[in-house]
């Protein structure tokens, strides 16, 4: 999506004010050296594992739930994985892991490079920074051939999501975990392909550029296409305490699927 169209989106949401202040001011405060903006925010209030700040705040940079590292840029939901694989829930540290990141993000992405003998490779259709060109529709891989797959917020974007499920699984070694996530709202998941206006598109699903929807049948999809699922929650093994200093949001979840 190009800035006009985000404009004109904002404009019919009613926050367009916000938007631009918030972009406006995230766009000063990430051109500053990353040792300036962990002095303006420093403080014993709250705590980013991620890069191992303590701050005064998270600021809500352009919409009110996004709780942003103002050091690295982590949202709740880096937060929250980067905890959980450090808490040692998965065998990353086994030895020759092949690993598959789709859309990487910058957090994430420095925790799987950090991990000793691992194979990474990252994948997006459009963002150059990933390392291969990919569309999760049709990975041009052989079968078997990742033990870890890293996936977040990504599935919403994607027409034929069951198809990406598909590739996963084809793509994913017998003992190999798939992780997901994903925006859950409501029970069902709602999709509408004749819905093709940005703004239209923000009301019913979101985000301009998401095509649905997800609810608590998430796990029911993910399961028709050959997978068991399991759903883990920031309150599943941070304390209370953990998720006020690092706000993590205790509505995420993250989808730890194997082939069934």
């Amino acid at each position: 999506m190009n800035n006009f169209t985000r404009l004109i989106t904002a404009y019919h949401s009613g926050y367009l004010p916000y938007r631009l202040f918030s972009y406006l001011k995230a766009k000063i405060l990430f051109t500053l050296p990353g040792t300036w903006r962990a002095r303006l925010y420093s403080g014993d209030e709250y705590y980013c594992p991620v890069c191992d700040s303590h701050l005064s705040n998270f600021p809500p940079f352009f919409r009110p739930y996004h709780r942003w590292c103002p050091v690295c840029k982590s949202l709740a939901r880096h937060r929250f994985v980067w905890t959980f694989f450090q808490q040692a829930k998965l065998p990353i540290h086994r030895k020759n892991l092949r690993i598959l990141h789709i859309a990487p993000e910058d957090a994430i992405r420095n925790l799987f490079l950090s991990i000793p003998g691992a194979d990474y490779i990252s994948g997006d259709l459009y963002n150059k920074n990933a390392m291969v060109k990919m569309d999760v529709c049709a990975i041009n891989y052989p079968e078997n051939c990742f033990d870890l797959i890293f996936c977040s917020h990504v599935l919403e974007h994607v027409d034929d999501d069951r198809q990406a499920l598909q590739e996963f699984h084809r793509v994913l070694s017998p003992e190999g975990q798939l992780m997901l996530m994903v925006p859950i709202i409501g029970e069902i998941t709602i999709q509408d392909p004749s819905v093709t206006n940005p703004a239209e598109r923000e009301r019913l699903f979101g985000q301009l550029d998401h095509v649905r929807v997800y609810g608590n049948d998430f796990v029911d999809i993910v399961a028709g296409e050959g997978f068991e699922v399991e759903t883990i929650r920031p309150n599943d093994f941070a304390t209370d305490e953990d998720v006020r200093r690092q706000q993590l949001d205790v509505q995420d979840r993250l989808f730890v699927c194997k082939k069934s």
